[in-house]
Parts: structure tokens; sequence; C-alpha cells
């Protein structure tokens, strides 16, 4: 388990080891004016990031970025958001903000298996 300082209110959290890179705490999540001030920081820093890049390395979910981004708060457009999701496979976790062990891509494979 690690301990990390909130890029918001700079209280330490813990991180469950296995989850992917938090800079915000839970309670600062929770706050969509937060989220949006630390979401623009991060895309002035990496204006190429994409959307599975700024999940893993700020913890916030896809849908609260696509929410911020309908609602204008943040400098990427939902246009391109809906573009990179058309164009990628994310896995439930980075698009619902579920948490759990499970933030890689996950490959659907299907096998064929003939029976004689």
């Amino acid at each position: 388990m690690k301990v990390e300082s909130c890029r918001v209110c700079k209280k330490l959290f813990k991180i469950l080891e296995g989850e992917h890179v938090k800079i915000i705490c839970p309670a600062c999540l929770e706050n969509p004016e937060a989220i949006a001030r630390v979401l623009n920081q991060y895309m002035k820093k990496s204006p190429k990031a994409t959307l599975n890049m700024i999940y893993k390395n700020t913890g916030i979910p896809i849908i609260e970025i696509q929410s911020l981004a309908r609602e204008g708060k943040i400098s990427l457009t939902l246009e391109e958001i809906n573009a990179q999701i058309a164009n990628n496979q994310y896995t439930a976790n980075a698009l619902s903000g579920m948490k759990g062990p499970e933030t890689q891509k996950t490959n659907l494979v299907r096998m064929h298996v003939r029976h004689k």
C-alpha cells in the first residue's frame, strides 16, 4: 500500500497495491470543480494525452471526464472524447470509474473447438 498527497486538498490518502495512479483523494473526486481544475492542469502539462493516459495518471474516470466536457468545464470537447472512445477499447473500470484490480485493457479472444 502506498500513500499519496492529494493535489487538491493536500491531504494524504492510501492507494491499494494494484490500483492505477491517483492524484486526487476520494473526497475530492466528489467535487466536480476540483476535478476540472486538475484535468485542465494535466491537459496543459500533457496536451497530447489520450483518455486512457489521463485515467491511468489521474484516476479520474472517463465518464466523469465526459460529464465535465459536456458542461464545458475542461479543455477537451465531448466530440474528441467520443472519438477516442469509439477508436479504443477501455475497461469497464476506466469508463465507469469502478474501483478494482482490473485496470488493464481487456481483449476478447474467441476460440472454436471441434468436437469429434
